[in-house]
């Protein structure tokens, strides 16, 4: 969203993230295979994201966040029931997205309007970039 044009960050954690139909969270297992439990997302909690916009990495190490994306994982990689039919019929038109990503750099906002019943969020904090880079280098080295 920044376009790597931001000179302070090439991360994508100081972007702001909302879930406003997401108060549920589905239980993984610590090699991420969905356990069948749906859990509750405490207000305020680190997997909050429907409460208030917030940075995607406001929470990230935050020892409660320690495992929430699997074995000794810390991050987000999680799928969150999108429930728009909580407060009665839901209509796009009249009450926006069911997700939000936004640069507080560049003011880009991205609107996500869908009819699935689950939003996967992986911000994928573990990686430096070297993955990209080593990508685009090998494929010249092919060539």
């Amino acid at each position: 969203m920044d376009g790597f044009q931001n000179p302070y960050t090439n991360s994508a954690l100081n972007y702001t993230f909302y879930l406003p139909y997401s108060g549920q969270i589905i239980d993984i297992d610590n090699i991420e295979i969905p356990t069948g439990v749906i859990g509750n997302i405490p207000k305020y909690s680190v997997q909050d994201w429907y409460s208030t916009p917030k940075q995607l990495g406001a929470n990230i190490s935050s020892p409660a966040l320690l495992g929430a994306c699997g074995y000794n994982c810390t991050g987000y990689d999680n799928a969150y029931l999108v429930n728009r039919a909580a407060g009665g019929p839901y209509d796009w038109r009249e009450k926006g997205p069911v997700a939000q990503l936004a640069s507080p750099f560049s003011g880009i906002q991205l609107d996500i309007y869908s009819d699935q019943d689950a939003f996967q969020l992986y911000t994928c904090n573990t990686m430096n970039g070297m993955l990209h880079r080593y990508c685009r280098s090998r494929a010249s080295l092919t060539r």
